[in-house]
Formats: C-alpha cells, structure tokens, sequence
C-alpha cells in the first residue's frame, strides 16, 4: 500500500522566486508579498488543502555582481527585495495547527549562538512546526555583505558547516527546561557550551528554553558529492532538484546509496524532490496555461538567476556552447547534472539552460492535466521520492490549481492525506 506523500508549498519572501517576470501576469498577485494578508491567506489555503508545510528558500545577495545587471535584477524584482522568513513565519503560524515550515539559512548568515535563539523562539510559537534547511552561500554578493573579504571554496564551505551545525547541535540540546513542578526554580539549569574548531570558538550558555522539538527537522539541500556526504551524517531531509524524472530518479538513486554506505536506513530520512505542477482540466488546457506562463518570462533574468546558480557568467556566452565546458563552485550539483542529457547523452548548451530556468527554475517542470501527473508523482514515489518542494508560479493560481485538479486524483490513488496526523513536524514525518 502506498504511503502519503508530503507536499510543501516552496515559496520566496520576495517579488518573484522561479519566476522571473510573472510579476507582470494579470494572474498573479505577488506583489502582495510585503502584507501580512498575503501570507495569512496563503498559509489558511494550504491548511485547508492539507499541505505538509511551507518550505521557505533564502539567499543574501543579489544574483549577480555586475552593476547594470545589478540594477536590474533591482528594478525587475529578480529574486529582490528580499525579506525575512523568519516574520512570515510566524505570521503563518498564527493563523493554523498544523501547517509546518521549513526555513533556509546560510551556516555564514548569522552565528550559531543568535541563530539556534531565533529558530527556538520559532520553534517555541509554531508548537514544534521548525524544520532548518542547512545551505552554504553560494553568491559573492553574500559573501561580501557580511564582511567575508573572499568567498571559500566548495569544499571548504562544508568544512565549515560541520562545526556550524555541530555547534548548533550542542546548543540545542543545553538549554534550561521547565521543572515539573515550578517552585523555588522555575527552570532546570543551562549547560555551558564550549566548542573550539577550525573555524568557530564558542564558550556560553544559549539564550532560549528548550524547545517543543529540541531542534528543528534538519533539511539540506546539496547533491554534489560534498553535500551528499554532509547530508547522510546530518539531514533528515534532503532537498533536491532535478531538470528532469530521468535526472531526479538518478539524484534519488545518489541519495539512497550514499546513505546507505553511512548505514543509515531508508526509514530515518525522507527525500524531497522540487518539482513545478502546472495543470489544470485536460492536458490541452494545461499546455495553454504553460504558454501563457512563457510570454511573461523574462529571459535576462532567467539567465542572471542560472549564471548564479552554476557559478558561471552566461550573459556573454554562445547559447550554443555545452554547459559540459564549465567549471563551477557555486551549486555543484546543479552544473553536473545539465552537462549531460536525460534522454541523448549530448551535453545541454547554454541557450537551452536559460529557457529552462524562466518557468520553475532549474527543477523539473510537468505540465498536463491530473491523471498524467499523477502517473508521474506515482513512478517518483516509486523511485525514492517521500514528497515534493512545489514552486509557484502564479499566486495563488498554482496552488489553486495543484489543490482543485490534481489533489482529487492523488486521493483517489491513496498517496495524498485525508488528516493531519498529531504532533510536531518531525512526529508528523516520521511518525510519534
């Protein structure tokens, strides 16, 4: 019998996400994003609709470090301005019981000792709905805004991010807890926490009680061989995002052996793949609204948005040069898997790429009415996956419609929930 699956909405605090100049669709309402109303509303429509949760991408920087690009991703709100979750969040929470979220932060964003603070006191005001996607920053843009004078390279960032999330750990499992019976103490003691590393030093206690959860669900998001390797001793999650089913059945299949060979077994993690819906009543309808989607994409910053996320420049390369030519140390997974194609084994160019990035970025995008998608959300379950990261496009039409056309026909294949199970993010996911 098959299992339901999880579904998270996958959102930006910002103008447009994966979405580059949708801001300019007459379906879209984005521009909402900076109210209160925006969020509540979309966090009341996903309960009622049973998502899992809200799964919230982050970055720090502007996507590019060339100044006319600059101003324009500024004016043509290419992933700017960007927000905190973190209020949203909370925002979000306000207003369910059940809805849980997942927030990305950068092990260089803050330190551990204010960061484990802030997704505690989090942890506290959802009731135990916290999940923590790890990243390391990828753009120099970041880099520079918080005072690093020259980004590190790939592997030095997972170095780093050990002793981060080490620390973390620590920190999480030290604070004070509530006695039972409050009287001369209303509080346990606090463990002071000493950590000396190659790159971090700490001694202190941490600033919040101990949590609903303790810690927050931990995702990550890296497939590179590095960030495989960090994700089988650390994740619970792993986020991923394939061009295509092809290429997300052989990242899943990476997942499951690497976790394997570090004896974790399959029932300890759960893999998230990111994937666009676009549907609606019939696989014609679809397609048109797929279209529709395209005629407002803006190709300039679809390519600003992929030279970051490759590591590479492509404004000024020949859209016909293979990607199977570059070298990267931003988001190294993503530059391995577009070398090579799903189907003919020829290497992507760089034209290709940038069309693929202006609807749903460079995950896989499915387009068709339910019962086709359903077959393929069926085979991906089949193939490793426990759920899905879904971007939107428009707001709220993507919801809307994943909700109205393909939720019906996950249930009648029993691989979407009738309920909400009881407790917190991690006893929903792995069960009390």
């Amino acid at each position: 019998m098959k299992s339901p699956l999880i579904f998270n909405a996958f959102v930006l605090n910002s103008l447009t996400h994966l979405n580059p100049g949708q801001w300019k669709n007459p379906d879209n309402h984005c521009a909402g994003f900076m109210t209160p109303d925006y969020w509540e509303k979309l966090a009341s429509t996903l309960e009622d609709a049973l998502f899992d949760g809200v799964f919230f991408a982050d970055v720090l920087g502007l996507h590019t470090q060339k100044n006319d690009e600059s101003e324009y991703c500024m004016s043509r709100g290419i992933q700017f301005p960007l927000h905190d979750p973190a209020p949203a969040v909370a925002l979000m929470a306000s207003v369910t019981r059940n809805l849980c979220f997942g927030m990305t932060s950068s092990v260089f964003a803050d330190t551990p000792y204010l960061f484990t603070r802030k997704m505690s006191t989090l942890d506290h005001l959802t009731r135990g709905r916290m999940a923590w996607n790890i990243v390391t920053s990828y753009l120099p843009s970041a880099m520079q805004a918080m005072g690093l004078i020259a980004p590190l390279n790939h592997k030095e960032r997972y170095l780093y991010a050990e002793e981060y999330v080490s620390l973390c750990m620590e920190m999480w499992a030290a604070p004070p807890r509530m006695t039972t019976i409050p009287d001369d103490t209303f509080f346990s003691s606090a463990k002071k926490v000493r950590f000396e590393g190659d790159y971090i030093k700490f001694s202190g206690y941490g600033l919040s009680a101990y949590s609903p959860q303790g810690y927050p669900v931990l995702y990550q998001a890296g497939a590179s061989d590095t960030g495989l390797a960090f994700a089988a001793k650390n994740a619970e999650c792993v986020f991923l995002a394939g061009k295509s089913v092809e290429n997300t059945n052989r990242l899943m299949s990476g997942i499951i052996h690497k976790f394997s060979e570090r004896k974790r077994p399959r029932t300890s993690y759960r893999i998230i793949p990111q994937v666009t819906f676009i549907t609606a009543e019939n696989n014609r309808v679809a397609q048109q609204k797929y279209e529709h989607m395209l005629h407002f994409a803006d190709i300039k910053g679809a390519e600003i948005l992929a030279s970051a996320w490759l590591g590479i420049d492509l404004t000024d390369q020949d859209p016909l040069r293979p990607l199977a030519s570059f070298q990267s140390e931003a988001i190294q997974s993503f530059a391995e898997q577009f070398t090579v194609s799903g189907h003919s084994k020829c290497p992507e160019t760089v034209g290709e790429l940038i069309r693929r990035a202006a609807v749903g970025g460079l995950g896989c995008v499915m387009v068709g009415g339910p019962s086709e998608l359903a077959d393929k959300i069926v085979t991906l379950q089949q193939n490793g996956a426990d759920g899905f990261n879904l971007p939107s496009i428009v707001n709220s039409g993507t919801y809307e419609d994943f909700i109205g056309y393909l939720i019906p026909e996950l249930k009648n294949r029993g691989v979407y929930k009738t309920e909400y199970s009881e407790g917190t993010y991690r006893e929903k996911i792995f069960g009390a």
